[in-house]
């Protein structure tokens, strides 16, 4: 099963977890694994969302006087919905070790891959989001701004400063935080990449989903 997001993007449906295969005092973390799934399905087709609104302004010339705005305002809830993806992934990776009972139910590898492909395509994810997130810390004037993200002041090679407000540079959104300038790409890549994370994670309990056909490792369990 997929859920459509927008014309050319689809999400696998997030797994369910066989609780009959859980012991009693697994079955709140199990619970929480699917909060996550739950999460991550959401914050992908919020992306999503949010590329499809991009795109839809800019090809639209009566949206021009406040296209800005809304591209800046999309891209900017694109950023948190990325790191919500990796942390979900992240804490699912981490806890799903505790359900003994079904470790061997639970692709470990895939798990590792999906965390890894995220690691390697959003290395600051967290960056990012501690940026957009806390944007009212840099209007305090009792804070020291020059050294922190959002409008942080950046030091140039030739003794140049110069204050980065966080904003749309051609195809990326651009911010910076703790006086690193950081990015992500508004290209359709962004968005396949987060959906091959997401699913990735999703595969990797096919054996625990009571919907899903079986593997050959499930049926020999």
């Amino acid at each position: 099963m997929t859920i459509d997001v927008a014309p050319g993007f689809q999400i696998r449906s997030r797994p369910s977890l066989d609780h009959t295969l859980l012991a009693e005092d697994e079955q709140s973390t199990a619970r929480s694994i699917v909060d996550y799934f739950l999460l991550a399905q959401s914050s992908a087709r919020a992306l999503a969302a949010a590329f499809v609104l991009i795109e839809f302004v800019r090809r639209n010339d009566s949206f021009q006087p406040i296209s800005h705005d809304w591209t800046f305002t999309a891209a900017r809830d694109g950023a948190l919905q990325i790191y919500n993806v990796g942390q979900s992934i992240r804490y699912v990776r981490k806890i799903a070790g505790t359900l003994s009972s079904a470790r061997h139910l639970i692709d470990f590898d895939l798990l590792k891959k999906a965390e890894g492909m995220f690691r390697e395509s959003f290395p600051n994810a967290e960056k990012m989001r501690h940026s957009v997130a806390h944007q009212e810390f840099y209007a305090n004037p009792d804070k020291d701004t020059t050294s922190r993200g959002g409008y942080s002041s950046i030091q140039l090679n030739f003794g140049v400063e110069f204050n980065l407000v966080n904003g749309i540079e051609g195809d990326d959104y651009v911010a910076s935080w703790q006086g690193e300038v950081i990015r992500y790409s508004l290209a359709a890549q962004t968005l396949a990449t987060i959906k091959d994370c997401v699913e990735t994670m999703f595969a990797a309990f096919a054996n625990l989903d009571p919907y899903s056909t079986p593997t050959i490792a499930a049926q020999r369990s």
